[in-house]
């Protein structure tokens, strides 16, 4: 979309609409998985939300027909016609499973890391995925903690070149950067969410 047409459009958004776009909801909510909400997640009441289809991203629906059929209900009921993002968790791989990141980087074959990236990458963005939430860069700073195994370690060093080849595996290069085969990375966790209390928790 050209830059003129996108302001226009923001600016015909009520806030309402804006606030809405920063929403993203599980894609349990969408899919049969099996999973039974309860608490406060049993009833969200969105079915009954005008606003509903002015949402912004669904989280891991990773089936791609199912991806398509929600795509197409949204993009038919919504007032903008804005499309959905969607965005996964691809820790170590999309549909070819890869070793896990700490397991990655003890390698120290960077080429070989970039190359899953890739392959990770293509498999997303050919299922429909436009944002991974990968690669996880929390430093290890205990050894008990529950997602040493999802991190390239405890080395800085190492961390940093680890980062570097995932995110240009999935991005692409200068010359391709988020084109076909290629989907956004999104570097996690928080700032200090790798330097937990006594080692023991997971989140």
């Amino acid at each position: 979309m050209e830059e003129q047409k996108l302001r226009e459009l923001f600016h015909r958004l009520s806030v309402h609409d804006k606030i809405a776009q920063t929403i993203q909801l599980n894609g349990d909510l969408f899919v049969e998985s099996g999973v039974m909400n309860t608490g406060p997640a049993k009833d969200l009441g969105f079915q009954k939300e005008p606003n509903f289809y002015e949402i912004g991203s669904i989280y891991n629906v990773n089936d791609h027909q199912k991806l398509y059929q929600i795509q197409k209900d949204v993009l038919e009921n919504s007032s903008h016609k804005i499309p959905l993002l969607f965005m996964s968790d691809i820790v170590y791989g999309f549909r070819t499973i890869f070793p896990m990141p700490l397991a990655q980087a003890g390698s120290y074959d960077f080429d070989l890391i970039q190359q899953a990236a890739e392959i990770s990458a293509k498999e997303s963005y050919l299922n429909g995925i436009h944002v991974v939430f990968s690669p996880m860069l929390d430093l290890v700073r205990d050894p008990r903690w529950g997602r040493v195994m999802e991190s390239p370690g405890e080395d800085v060093y190492t961390s940093k070149e680890f980062a570097k080849r995932v995110v240009t595996g999935y991005q692409g290069e200068k010359a391709d950067y988020l084109q076909e085969n290629h989907v956004a990375a999104c570097i996690k966790h928080f700032a200090a969410y790798g330097a937990p209390e006594g080692g023991r928790e997971y989140q």
